[in-house]
């Protein structure tokens, strides 16, 4: 399997090995000449190494995983806790895990591409995760989390099932725009992650399906005459807008929240209720 489907424009892609301003410097515990050690020796090893042991909703640069953890520490008598400081570097390994992916694809991104980029040593990525797998999975489910957070809050502000299931595709839309390296890991890098990947990704569309059916049953609550729909017709309806959205996502390497809301509802619409409307329309004739 190729490492990508198709090129990304180069307006979305990381510069690998570029430095973030929060390097090793920013953490107490890895120390600038154990960070510059090991990413001047993480490519002779980094093949063998794998195998080894409140966000505010569409802010791109304040992807916080949990807590209010910053990104930047502080130094000297006034150095972060230990605990403060594991949490900032699993932010940075979350972010820069995505970066990496989305810049060479799942495949082709090493564990060194990660710490080059999240300045974290190699030994406190080992004390985090196993490998890359699971360092990649752990990425793909704070997304799902944040992405879930984002729709579940636009859905229970909705007057109804109509507006709720924009406004909950507007919301997911607007996350993949403002995290571009997140939509690319999330919906395309994910199908090359693995097995373990895959089956969160099988379980997040599962999520997906079960909230636009809940939606669905509260609006037929409501209105008893609305048409009994099966539960399969929710899971085709997760799966084709993100196929929807990937062929976007490859096309221009980015997601537009703007020119593909009408397009997604329209596909809604036709999945869930197309052929009661149209048993009714026959009827009428």
């Amino acid at each position: 399997m190729s490492t990508k489907s198709s090129p990304k424009s180069a307006a979305t892609k990381p510069a690998l090995g570029a430095r973030s301003t929060s390097g090793p410097a920013d953490c107490p515990d890895d120390g600038a000449n154990d960070g510059a050690h090991d990413r001047a020796d993480d490519g002779a090893h980094d093949k063998a190494d794998d195998g080894a042991n409140g966000r505010t909703p569409g802010d791109p640069n304040n992807l916080r995983i949990t807590g209010r953890t910053p990104r930047v520490l502080p130094r000297g008598r006034h150095a972060a806790s230990r605990k403060v400081v594991e949490e900032s570097q699993r932010i940075r390994l979350v972010e820069a895990m995505a970066k990496a992916v989305a810049s060479k694809g799942y495949a082709s991104t090493s564990v060194a591409d990660v710490l080059a980029l999240a300045g974290v040593s190699r030994k406190s990525f080992y004390e985090h995760f196993a490998n890359k797998e699971e360092c990649f999975v752990y990425t793909y489910d704070q997304a799902v989390e944040m992405i879930l957070d984002d729709v579940t809050a636009a859905t229970v502000t909705a007057p109804g099932m109509v507006e709720a299931a924009v406004e909950g595709t507007r919301a997911y839309l607007n996350f993949l725009s403002t995290h571009p390296e997140m939509a690319w890991t999330f919906l395309i890098e994910v199908v090359a992650a693995g097995t373990l990947a895959n089956s969160r990704r099988t379980l997040t569309r599962e999520r997906f399906a079960k909230l636009f059916a809940d939606l669905y049953s509260e609006a037929r609550a409501d209105q008893p005459d609305l048409p009994t729909i099966p539960h399969y017709r929710f899971q085709a309806l997760v799966g084709a807008n993100d196929e929807l959205i990937c062929i976007y996502l490859r096309e221009h390497g980015r997601v537009d929240t703007e020119e593909l809301l009408d397009a997604i509802i329209d596909l809604d619409v036709a999945l869930t209720l197309g052929s009661e409307v149209v048993e009714n329309l026959a009827t009428r004739q």
